[in-house]
């Protein structure tokens, strides 16, 4: 059977993270306010914690988005990813490359939302993707989240769901992620690595003996 290797988003395949780069590029456009970034800031500060409520997070971060038109948002976001491709980590690149070599199947999984992850993983090169959907009406985005969010043990249940509808198992798996947040993953896969890891993970994974990459 093909193992599996899977990725995390923010701060491990990329030196950034997604959804506070785009919140900063709209503010930049001048579509948001500084009461926006404030906000995004304050959430940001209960992701550190772990104490993030995700739905409210996610509603707050797509209010901005319900506002634009189809040809504004697809204009906004190929402008947006040129941000993503400074950030992109080679390192990280090669990494995954390596696996791709060995004949690994490839998954990208992130909090992050489709909007932002769908073309992040066109330049990185990932064609399964797992993340954080936005419920749409139509062509337009709404404030609400469809299915699971793929945040902590929502992760691990989507995961669940996709090695299913895939028949794949973890036997023999790779996962790479740099947030004490994505335990519940790392504790799953064969071999965990900690990628540029937050203190947490630093932690746990000295204690549990697991690799750590630190570029």
């Amino acid at each position: 059977m093909q193992p599996l290797a899977l990725f995390d988003l923010d701060f491990t395949m990329l030196d950034g993270d997604s959804e506070f780069m785009w919140s900063r590029f709209l503010f930049d456009q001048k579509l948001v306010g500084q009461d926006f970034m404030d906000g995004i800031s304050a959430f940001y500060r209960d992701y550190d914690a772990g104490c993030l409520d995700i739905y409210v997070y996610q509603s707050f971060l797509l209010g901005p988005l319900t506002l634009l038109s189809v040809t504004q948002r697809e204009h906004l976001l190929a402008d947006y990813m040129d941000r993503v491709r400074l950030v992109v980590r080679p390192e990280m690149l090669a990494v995954a490359q390596r696996h791709r070599d060995d004949g690994y199947e490839m998954l990208l999984i992130s909090a992050t939302n489709h909007f932002l992850v769908e073309p992040t993983a066109r330049l990185l090169g990932f064609n399964n993707i797992i993340c954080t959907n936005a419920k749409r009406d139509g062509e337009a985005y709404t404030t609400m989240l469809e299915g699971i969010p793929a945040f902590r043990e929502g992760k691990v249940r989507r995961l669940e769901q996709w090695l299913a509808e895939n028949g794949l198992t973890l036997e023999g798996s790779w996962g790479y992620s740099d947030s004490f947040n994505d335990l519940p993953l790392l504790e799953l896969v064969t071999h965990p690595v900690a990628v540029k890891p937050d203190a947490r993970l630093e932690q746990h994974a000295r204690q549990r003996g697991w690799m750590i990459l630190d570029f």
